[in-house]
């Protein structure tokens, strides 16, 4: 299996585990708002946990078993492979002008807000 593969399957691997999470808490969420009570299939892991597992299990076992979506992974981590990742010097330098530029529209923006708040008042004061 060549790096790529390796990376594809263990990103399949990790969604696997994301989508266990977010829907087991989900499921349990929406069976407490429904006033539905969640029984525990030993003592540890309530049913609702369960069913998210055989969600994500079947999503992450469909995600390496389908030629499509594990080419379209494939495809990702070969185009990422491509990409020219910034330097820290260059990520430093932009960051920096990122705040000035952020700082100086603040400024303009606050003024303008100023001016017109200030013409505002004359006009409904009068």
């Amino acid at each position: 299996m060549d790096q790529n593969a390796k990376i594809v399957s263990l990103s399949f691997l990790v969604g696997g585990l994301l989508i266990w999470f977010v829907m087991g808490s989900f499921f349990a969420e929406m069976m407490s708002i429904s006033g539905i009570r969640d029984p525990l299939w030993n003592t540890f892991m309530p049913v609702s946990r369960i069913v998210a597992l055989a969600v994500a299990v079947g999503v992450t076992i469909y995600g390496l078993k389908s030629q499509k979506t594990f080419g379209y992974g494939l495809d990702v981590v070969a185009e990422l492979r491509k990409v020219t990742w910034p330097s820290i010097e260059e990520v430093r330098a932009a960051t920096i002008v990122t705040i000035v530029l952020v700082i100086i529209i603040t400024i303009l923006l606050g003024l303008f807000d100023f001016v017109w708040g200030g013409l505002t008042s004359l006009i409904y004061s009068v």
